[in-house]
């Protein structure tokens, strides 16, 4: 079957556009740097100031990758049996710290070469 110019035109056309859409997409991720980003987990003990909520403590040590919600409350499980138990059975609020408190942070960082 014998294309007519202008159709074997457009296929060739269309065929270098997929071609260039592919090279930018493996260009995209080879440039993002993403893939060779190395985390590791840092564990950090933070002591309550005055003034201090798990909210303020989260945002120090909170990564763009995470959800506040599910980050403090991360902190607070972690923390639960040393922290908060016995404080919760005799009335203070749920997730209330003071200062003094030590409260073990992990998350994840960035390793630096």
């Amino acid at each position: 079957m014998k294309l007519s110019r202008n159709r074997r035109n457009r296929l060739e056309a269309a065929a270098l556009v997929v071609l260039l859409l592919i090279v930018a997409v493996l260009l995209c991720g080879a440039c993002s740097g993403e893939q060779n980003v190395k985390k590791e987990l840092a564990v950090v003990t933070h002591v309550v100031s005055k003034g201090e909520t798990l909210w303020t403590i989260a945002e120090k040590y909170i990564t763009p990758d995470r959800y506040m919600p599910e980050f403090i409350e991360g902190i607070y499980e972690l923390n639960y049996d040393r922290v908060f138990v016995e404080r919760e059975k005799n009335g203070a609020p749920r997730k209330s710290v003071y200062p003094g408190d030590r409260l073990e942070i992990r998350y994840w960082q960035v390793k630096k070469d």
